[in-house]
């Protein structure tokens, strides 16, 4: 959750990795409170985590880039944790494709032979934030043997609802990361300053560690499988994703399934499925929590509030599960923007951001709020957010943009979000996604393989009407994409297929495609996406 507190001057936008959402403005006078999202490059135990931040005066000059001096030291402490002891940071900056950089560019390791950082398997610091983040102290039990199986022992699963009084510590790090941000908004509202605050939080992503009272609002024999369960048939074997993260788990473990296809017993499907709505309840729990905590400051009034997420996550669709694919259910998410005074106010006594508890009140259901029809991508909520907060949006990158103190690659919605019944809703436009492969058939790496081992990018174009996917050879070294070396297509028609279960690209007919172009103008659009950003190796995750 991003929080924009009106008052001070966004002055600059610090880059951040490539992999990662990051919306770092810098408001003077002010603090910053975040809870970290995904950092990781291949999506493993990095986590969400929590820190604050002083802006220091330092930072106020211009020039704050990658390759400012004064991050040389910590950069290689940072890349011992990101690539390990055996890919040694690069120092010439002529060893790369592309303009050279200064010889003080922290990179970090060949991932950074492409325009940007990866900052996995850190905190992001200092080059996003001045102070150590926050972990919640529960947080190290994640991924220990704490889930209560049949047999009455603790294991590692993927399914853990759990009596949280009976947890390590008699917490979650979610719960934890909740109390967290509610004392910082509470020194915050003391401050009378403006304050950028992010909140980050881990469910619902796996393991399913969750407060065991919010599966009862999914009872499992209310529960139905995905839509389309199956593997389609037309689906290009280097776009499966076989979801081994999910495999790893002592409960998926136990029961057998084969590899890559073989699928998951139906009753266990089903017990995913609820396991992941509760968790989503679980963290609406948490969201409430903290927008009461807002209005009960005396913030409500005075602060631009964004809910979003930073993938989709796969619930049996295709045969698959997790988040490694180019399909909608793994890059689509949420995005929902509250703005003070564009809303009727509330009514006297009422408060604008009441606490729902969801047992108390089960069938509550809120209606205000209006949907926006529109293609919109996570680089644009930087753009978007400034300009609600009142000022010019930042200008587009130029590529290179190093030398660019302010810029963006999205663009401002402010105008539809502020103007929703006004501004004529559009479904012009495109938005990107890619994904990495090492291999033109599923293999234990197939989700999450490390950049040497590459070999295959799947560029994905979505628009309104089509999902359009190109396989193609990529170049780990250089981190360039061979469009001309094409492995696999897929092309979705999404007015009669929503859930991409019938590949057209090699199917010929009098397809509505064809009033938009072919499949050649798709890998046109493909391209000019490319040659804007020609070293960047933007994981999607």
């Amino acid at each position: 959750m991003l929080f924009q507190h009106f008052g001070g001057e966004i002055a600059q936008h610090r880059p951040a990795g490539v992999s990662e959402l990051r919306l770092l403005q810098r408001v003077r006078p002010a603090s910053a409170v975040w809870t970290q999202s995904d950092l990781d490059f291949n999506q493993s135990q990095a986590g969400h985590h929590q820190a604050v931040r002083q802006l220091p005066r330092v930072l106020e000059g211009p020039g704050w880039e990658l390759h400012h001096p004064a991050a040389a030291p910590q950069t290689q402490r940072l890349h011992q944790q990101v690539c390990g002891e055996g890919l040694p940071p690069r120092s010439d900056p002529t060893a790369e494709t592309g303009p050279a950089r200064p010889a003080s560019a922290p990179h970090l390791c060949s991932f950074c032979s492409c325009e940007g950082l990866v900052s996995n398997h850190s905190d992001d610091f200092p080059l996003s934030w001045s102070a150590p983040p926050y972990h919640p102290p529960s947080l190290k039990f994640e991924r220990m043997k704490v889930c209560k199986g049949k047999d009455g022992r603790l294991h590692s699963n993927l399914l853990c609802a759990v009596n949280v009084s009976e947890t390590p510590l008699g917490t979650l790090p979610d719960m934890e990361n909740t109390d967290e941000a509610v004392r910082q908004l509470r020194a915050l509202s003391r401050a009378a300053e403006p304050f950028f605050l992010a909140v980050g939080y881990y469910k619902p992503h796996i393991p399913f560690r969750i407060p065991q009272e919010f599966l009862s609002l999914y009872p499992v024999e209310n529960m139905t499988l995905a839509p389309d369960p199956s593997v389609p048939g037309d689906l290009p074997s280097v776009a499966y994703n076989p979801w081994t993260d999910i495999r790893e788990r002592e409960d998926v473990q136990a029961l057998n399934i084969s590899f890559p296809y073989g699928p998951i017993l139906k009753d266990f499907q089903l017990q995913i499925r609820q396991h992941y709505l509760a968790a989503v309840s679980y963290l609406d729990a948490q969201v409430g929590k903290l927008l009461a905590a807002l209005e009960e400051f005396g913030l409500a009034e005075d602060t631009i509030v964004v809910f979003t997420s930073d993938h989709g996550w796969s619930l049996g669709e295709h045969g698959e599960w997790a988040k490694y694919s180019n399909f909608d259910v793994a890059t689509q998410v949420p995005l929902l923007v509250h703005v003070p005074g564009r809303r009727s106010p509330a009514a006297p006594g009422r408060r604008k951001f009441r606490y729902v508890d969801v047992f108390k009140e089960p069938h509550r259901h809120f209606q205000e709020g209006h949907g926006v029809l529109q293609i919109v991508e996570l680089i644009d909520v930087f753009p978007t957010v400034v300009q609600l907060a009142g000022l010019p949006a930042p200008p587009l990158c130029p590529y290179p943009s190093s030398h660019v103190e302010l810029c963006t690659e999205g663009k401002s919605h402010a105008l539809t979000i502020l103007h929703p019944r006004v501004m004529q809703q559009s479904s012009v436009g495109v938005a990107f996604s890619q994904y990495p492969r090492p291999s033109d058939t599923p293999q234990l790496d197939s989700d999450q393989p490390r950049q040497p081992h590459v070999r295959m990018m799947g560029y994905s174009v979505r628009s309104a009407d089509y999902r359009y996917s190109l396989w193609v050879g990529f170049d780990p070294g250089t981190c360039r994409a061979n469009m001309s070396d094409v492995h696999a297509g897929e092309l979705y028609q999404l007015s009669e297929d929503p859930g991409q279960d019938h590949n057209l690209y090699r199917r010929r007919g009098p397809w509505p495609l064809q009033r938009k172009g072919d499949n050649a103008e798709w890998t046109r659009v493909l391209q000019s996406h490319l040659d804007y950003v020609p070293h960047q190796f933007i994981h999607a995750a």
